[in-house]
């Protein structure tokens, strides 16, 4: 299935250069009408991000505030298609191997230092395809980066790697750095990861943990006439009710990632001073799908497999999940990467029926007590959708895989235990539900490489993944497995 991620913005009079503010209205509280009048954009953030530098994290509350300090060079339209940015223009060689991009002349650095092809070569060679999550794969053909003068950097491949532009042309998924604040320095402990110095339209201000990050307006920003607003004002506000109750105050002014929980939704969509949008994510283009162990019966049988994919109503869980926001999934890769996507592929359409019956040819009947076969269930561990999800899939409601009468031990591990779980043991007998994100698809080849021979790919259940709306803020490194869980029994 997929579902949609939601930004939730007051409509105040501010002429602002964002994707999701496109409409104009009325504050509905005093403080609003000042923060217009002092251009200030305030922002509801939620998990409060650990530092802030998406080059080495690309954690995506991080992602939100570094992408208007950040730049890279080049940014993808709502078609998901290149344009320049730090790169006024590029050349790819016919045998395409070599990329040379021209720089913009006169773009400085927040402290006044030039930006240079020098900083190209830096941030791609020893950060991005050192230490990005994504750049060792995304960039791995990319030999060396030649730079002949300081507006030229020319960047050599020893294979044609097509989907290298996409992951170079996002300030969030390849924000230039710095060289001369960074080189010769460990990225993840120097000390500009916690106070930003990019070339974006906004520069860092100030960071007072567990309260707000200021941004103020770059006066000197190669974007003339940009930005409109004076300041942006993050907020960490952890609890989804107070998140809530600020936009509907006119505390905050906007939130990404779905800032409210989806059950709000129906009473925020009728407020006249809110609007509701749900595009502007095709970038990150997240979708949900279980992902079954194949080393042991009985999921290591392809009827099994397909009479699971048969027993999930997607349509319902839509509804029901995701509140309507949202869309069942038919293929692997989600609707809106259109380059990638297709539907001429083998649907798995809500049938219980072909469900029993595959599992009978299976050899799986019901046995005395109406159960065919057990399995565990490891949850993803961010956000409570995908607890829901799994409960609804497995639990006696219409639409839910109970209904093949199989009792399923459901996991809610730590982040840290879900990976050595689903990746580095990979226990027997097993499902996950995972959450990806394909991030423009810059290489959809490689998505789950790192999941191994064992784990394979039900059909996708959602197009768009569930949002942290915890007060905690979870760490990724692995720790010793823990876990609560429960046993589902299901008879019918």
């Amino acid at each position: 299935m997929a579902t949609s991620n939601t930004n939730v913005f007051k409509r105040v009079i501010l002429s602002v250069a964002t994707l999701v503010i496109t409409t104009f209205g009325f504050p509905a509280a005093a403080q609003s009408a000042a923060d217009i009048e002092s251009g200030t954009l305030k922002f509801a953030l939620s998990p409060e991000p650990p530092f802030l530098l998406t080059a080495i994290n690309t954690t995506l509350q991080m992602g939100m505030v570094t992408s208007k300090v950040m730049e890279g060079l080049l940014y993808l339209d709502s078609d998901l298609k290149p344009q320049p940015l730090l790169a006024e223009k590029w050349d790819i060689s016919a045998d395409g191997l070599t990329y040379t991009f021209k720089l913009r002349p006169n773009v400085k650095w927040h402290d006044g230092q030039p930006f240079t092809s020098a900083d190209v070569s830096y941030t791609i060679l020893e950060v991005l395809k050192k230490v990005h999550p994504r750049g060792r794969t995304a960039l791995a053909k990319i030999t060396t980066v030649e730079t002949p003068d300081p507006l030229t950097a020319i960047i050599k491949l020893s294979k044609p790697a097509p989907p290298m532009l996409t992951a170079l042309a996002s300030s969030y998924e390849s924000p230039m750095m710095p060289k001369h604040l960074f080189a010769g320095s460990d990225p993840a402990s120097n000390p500009y990861i916690s106070k930003p110095v990019g070339t974006g339209p906004f520069v860092f201000k100030e960071w007072k943990k567990g309260d707000f990050i200021l941004l103020e307006k770059n006066p000197n920003y190669w974007q003339a006439g940009k930005p409109l607003l004076r300041r942006i004002v993050f907020r960490v506000i952890n609890d989804a009710s107070a998140r809530a109750a600020s936009f509907e105050t006119g505390e905050v002014h906007i939130g990404g990632l779905s800032p409210v929980p989806l059950t709000d939704m129906p009473r925020i969509a009728k407020n006249p001073a809110l609007s509701v949008e749900t595009r502007g994510y095709a970038y990150m283009s997240p979708y949900m799908l279980m992902e079954v162990n194949l080393r042991k019966p009985p999921l290591n049988d392809v009827r099994v497999r397909r009479a699971i994919a048969h027993a999930i109503d997607r349509d319902r869980m839509t509804q029901v999940v995701w509140m309507g926001y949202g869309k069942p999934a038919v293929s692997p890769i989600p609707s809106q990467v259109t380059s990638f996507h297709s539907t001429d592929v083998a649907k798995y359409e809500y049938s219980v029926e072909k469900a029993k019956k595959l599992l009978d040819e299976a050899g799986l009947k019901p046995g005395a007590n109406g159960m065919r076969f057990k399995m565990t269930h490891d949850l993803f561990p961010l956000g409570s959708d995908s607890s829901v999800l799994a409960n609804l899939s497995s639990n006696n409601w219409p639409g839910s895989a109970s209904s093949l009468s199989y009792a399923a031990r459901i996991y809610l591990l730590t982040l840290g235990a879900y990976l050595q779980n689903t990746i580095l043991t990979a226990p027997v007998g097993t499902t996950a539900l995972s959450q990806i994100r394909l991030k423009g698809c810059s290489d959809c080849s490689g998505q789950r490489r790192f999941k191994r021979a064992w784990c394979l790919p039900m059909p996708p259940i959602i197009e768009a993944p569930t949002w942290i709306e915890s007060s905690k803020q979870r760490k990724m490194k692995m720790i010793s497995p823990s876990a609560r869980h429960f046993t589902s029994t299901c008879n019918v």
